[in-house]
């Protein structure tokens, strides 16, 4: 089914809730509820234990991947055998007084460049990874602080990195790995998606109660919306 048709909504994930924002959409049209989810296979991860924080998967490759924050490594694993691939090191890492972990944060894969992009809030930079070879290659600075969420266009080959403590965004290119801008937010960046169907960057704003939209062509906020509850947006879904 046509991916526009079937964008209904945004769900905006709160720190206790979830708020749906309704999205114009070409058409509405009668789909069967998806399958019960089952569990297959549970994976364990080796390594130092304490903290993970995103996951995404390269479903033609059958690859999952994994930032771990605790063990300061991208790990990659195989989703047909379950099997671990690599943990690629390189990513600093620290832990405070009461045992919480910094580091590894965002993750975005770009399939077709054969490359994935972590951030660090350690070093405030984004560490970037050969998917051939499971090895880190590069290491580019953002300039800003706490370095959060990555987000990949594939139409124009950027990838947006989410600065939580500099309310800004860093624009870096794809294939040169060259910084191009830096976004100045109205408030501090939380996770950010790109919309395959409007070709936009779609960033919360958890201290505002906002959702901005970017357009990566001028890589400028075109629109902010509030959102109808009070909360801390931090994660967010397109359907």
């Amino acid at each position: 089914m046509n991916r526009v048709v079937r964008r209904l909504s945004v769900v905006v994930a709160c720190l206790a809730s979830a708020t749906v924002l309704a999205v114009p959409a070409i058409a509405q049209q009668a789909t069967p509820p998806p399958p019960a989810a089952v569990a297959v296979a549970t994976i364990k991860v080796p390594g130092t234990s304490g903290r993970w924080d995103v996951m995404q998967v390269d479903p033609a490759a059958h690859r999952l991947y994994l930032s771990n924050t605790s063990n300061g490594s991208l790990d990659v694993f195989d989703t047909q055998t379950f099997a671990t691939i690599a943990q690629i090191p390189g990513l600093p890492n620290s832990q405070d007084a009461q045992g919480a972990w910094s580091g590894a944060n965002g993750l975005a894969l770009a399939p077709e460049l054969n490359r994935a992009f972590v951030s660090d809030q350690v070093d405030n930079s984004l560490h970037v990874y050969d998917t051939n070879s499971n090895s880190q290659t590069d290491v580019v600075s953002t300039t800003q602080k706490g370095s959060d969420s990555v987000a990949y266009d594939p139409d124009d080959k950027k990838v947006f990195v989410s600065n939580g403590d500099s309310n800004s965004i860093t624009v870096v290119d794809a294939s040169t790995l060259k910084v191009l801008k830096q976004i100045n937010l109205p408030g501090a960046p939380e996770i950010a998606v790109w919309d395959t169907a409007d070709h936009t960057l779609r960033q919360n704003l958890s201290d505002k109660n906002q959702q901005v939209i970017i357009d990566p062509k001028t890589d400028s906020v075109t629109k902010t919306i509030d959102l109808p509850v009070t909360c801390e947006p931090h994660g967010i879904g397109l359907d």
